[in-house]
């Protein structure tokens, strides 16, 4: 992958779903499930008791499922630009197909918005996070690719992109092939400087935690008001 328009990025996970569990599991050493729980954990000391969430780029739903042993009565949307996700989706809830570049739904809709491993993929990150700040009325709490500023770690975590990840791709029994986009996007995502001047531009930003080398991090931030 070249580009990673949004069409391509749509035709690869509609084609990851079968392997994308297992393959996310061996290319983080079994954590990619720990940060999704420490994300929702963190982000249940600011946001209590929500009654509409809504999951972005919320694959088949695993970020969800562990909200939903936080937040009991609450509400989920799925929302998720490729439909076999979607369709295979391990929780209940109301599903949309859409781009989170364009939300489709009223300025305060939701209580708090969630997401996991999606949001890097945006081709403008500035106008993502203005769009979950127009439909959340409360808190925001992603997990995502990002990139250090220490120029050390980036390089490590680019090598391990390129050079070893497409063997444990395959270790894990998925097409390597599919995974190419994920160095592609390492390289065009902003740094985690910029990401956390982004957020704060729309947040009072409560957590920013890197993890592993600085490629993952964790944010859970409060919407500040107009």
């Amino acid at each position: 992958m070249k580009k990673g328009t949004n069409e391509e990025l749509r035709d690869v996970y509609n084609k990851l779903v079968t392997s994308y569990d297992k393959v996310n599991s061996v290319i983080t050493f079994s954590q990619d499930t720990k940060w999704r729980y420490q994300l929702i954990k963190e982000l249940s000391k600011y946001c209590k008791e929500p009654k509409f969430i809504l999951d972005i780029g919320s694959g088949k739903g695993e970020l969800s499922k562990i909200a939903k042993i936080f937040y009991k009565n609450a509400n989920f949307v799925l929302l998720d630009y490729a439909e076999n996700m979607l369709s295979n989706s391990i929780v209940e809830g109301d599903k949309i197909i859409a781009s989170f570049n364009n939300l489709p739904f009223r300025e305060n809709a939701f209580d708090a918005v969630i997401s996991s491993y999606a949001i890097h993929a945006s081709d403008d990150m500035n106008q993502t996070i203005k769009e979950i700040y127009r439909v959340t009325k409360k808190a925001l709490g992603i997990t995502a690719i990002g990139r250090s500023n220490n120029i050390l770690f980036s390089n490590l975590v680019k090598i391990y992109l390129k050079c070893l990840l497409q063997y444990l791709v395959i270790l894990a029994h998925g097409d390597p092939n599919h995974y190419k986009y994920i160095y592609y996007i390492y390289t065009k995502v902003p740094s985690n400087k910029e990401l956390k001047r982004i957020f704060g531009t729309y947040t009072d930003i409560k957590i920013f935690k890197e993890k592993a080398l600085g490629s993952i991090y964790l944010f859970v931030g409060i919407k500040k008001s107009n």
